[in-house]
């Protein structure tokens, strides 16, 4: 934080005064007004023939900057357009425009090695590969910078907009990265903390977090209209509070899901993820609960990992609100609104666990699965699937378009009171040896059915597969 402290102060403070650039005959036409003072400057309306980097005579371009530069320098750049990469290898370099729609860069910022970067009021457009990228120990700290638009490579890979590699590290604070190719932000074996930013309309997913070496965070952001997914974390340890992750696209081969924690197949890690998702409050809770809504499929998956998910709002995801699947152990899903989402709003299957409590499971709406060749439409409350086993109580099921509850093939179901309201079914109990599986508070054992004929419930139909 006292690196954001400092930098604010440089953008804030001016010195004796905001002052154009000398215009005599040598220096050519006027060139910029420099808020603040730095150790270098640079305009890009001025000539380069006479340049030093002087407030008098700045540099044409960045690279005659760093050319000059020394470790710790602090270089201003001027209002106008800046064309070509950038490499810093500086032990320390701080970047400050003069406003992210004023300061525009169109190449690669690259801070390489071991590094410490700050970068601010400037935009990166038209990237090609990466925006802003931290490598190999880089550690890069960006406040009130745009990146927009960056294109997959030559190969056709990358399209990243931020992005950290090999143990570098990146804080973003009061961000805006939009339109680019792949993934909005991504971190491969290193570390994040997005704090404030809008992330959104990127077509490879919002935030991207695997094998990373240290505990993520995202905090107070907007993940919006990213395609494939709005916040996903692969094997790797992330808190997210305060966020809105709203409108995840889907692509061709399916997908579209708000949040995903999973094992990252294949890669550097193969451990679980560990995701926290909102954390008790009494109060002003918006600053903790993260709303998750308008997946084109799922709200949450949970794949093969753990989680805590815990006073979030999960609204209007149409294939399911929470997903719990590939073995899942002991996921806390407590004190959430899970409203009007299809199909299931809580589901555990593929031998997970789960413990559910406090929830408001509200208007499960209907949505179609095939199970056997034929088609169902289905929308239940919770739905305990397939070898898995849960905990559950307390809160509310209620308006759910099928069942309250239904346990297809399930391992052990303890159920202590909540409230079930009176819709079609109750609690649905199929496939399963004998009803001992469920343990139930007599107030709801009434509720309990076992149809003759099985309710059609096909958890691969439910399943929902990750491509990575």
């Amino acid at each position: 934080m006292r690196l954001l402290a400092g930098l604010a102060a440089l953008l804030a403070g001016c010195d004796a005064a905001s002052d154009t650039a000398d215009t005599s005959a040598d220096a050519g036409a006027a060139c910029a007004v420099f808020e603040g003072s730095g150790d270098l400057y640079v305009a890009a309306t001025c000539p380069a023939a006479s340049a030093d980097g002087s407030r008098a005579r700045p540099f044409a371009t960045l690279a005659d900057a760093l050319r000059a530069a020394a470790s710790g320098d602090t270089v201003l750049v001027a209002a106008g357009d800046y064309a070509g990469d950038v490499e810093v290898t500086l032990a320390e370099l701080t970047l400050v425009g003069a406003g992210a729609d004023a300061t525009r860069l169109s190449g690669t910022l690259r801070f390489q090695g071991d590094v410490r970067g700050r970068v601010g009021n400037l935009s990166l457009v038209g990237a090609v590969g990466v925006g802003l990228q931290a490598r190999g120990g880089a550690q890069v700290t960006a406040e009130a910078v745009r990146v927009s638009g960056v294109a997959l490579d030559a190969a056709g890979h990358f399209g990243y907009g931020v992005a950290a590699f090999e143990g570098g590290g990146i804080i973003l604070q009061n961000m805006e990265i939009d339109g680019c190719a792949g993934p909005g932000v991504v971190v491969s074996g290193g570390q994040l903390r997005l704090e404030g930013s809008r992330v959104h309309d990127n077509a490879g997913g919002g935030v991207r977090v695997e094998a990373a070496t240290g505990p993520s965070r995202v905090v107070g952001n907007t993940l919006e209209n990213n395609a494939v997914l709005g916040l996903g974390v692969f094997s790797s340890r992330v808190e997210a509070l305060g966020n809105r992750i709203v409108g995840t696209r889907a692509v061709e081969g399916g997908f579209g899901d708000g949040v995903v924690g999973a094992r990252l197949v294949g890669g550097a890690s193969d451990a679980p993820a560990e995701l926290r998702l909102g954390e008790a409050c009494d109060a002003d809770c918006d600053s903790v609960s993260n709303t998750i809504s308008g997946s084109a499929r799922a709200g949450i998956v949970v794949d093969d990992s753990t989680a805590i998910i815990l006073q979030n709002h999960v609204i209007e995801n149409p294939r399911a609100g929470i997903w719990v699947q590939a073995g899942a152990q002991r996921v806390r899903v407590e004190a959430n609104e899970i409203a009007r989402n299809g199909v299931v709003g809580v589901g555990l299957t593929g031998g997970s666990s789960g413990i559910i409590l406090q929830n408001h499971v509200v208007d499960t709406r209907s949505g179609e699965i095939s199970s056997g060749g034929q088609t169902a439409e289905v929308g239940d409350g919770v739905a305990v699937l397939d070898g898995s086993s849960g905990e559950l109580g307390g809160g509310e099921i209620t308006g759910s378009f099928r069942a309250g509850i239904v346990l297809d093939a399930p391992g052990r179901v303890e159920i202590s009171p909540l409230d079930l309201d009176d819709g079609p079914q109750g609690i649905i109990l199929q496939n399963a040896p004998a009803p001992e599986v469920v343990e139930l508070p007599e107030a709801l054992a009434a509720r309990l059915e076992m149809p003759a004929v099985a309710l059609p419930v096909d958890s691969a139909a439910l399943g929902l597969s990750l491509g990575e």
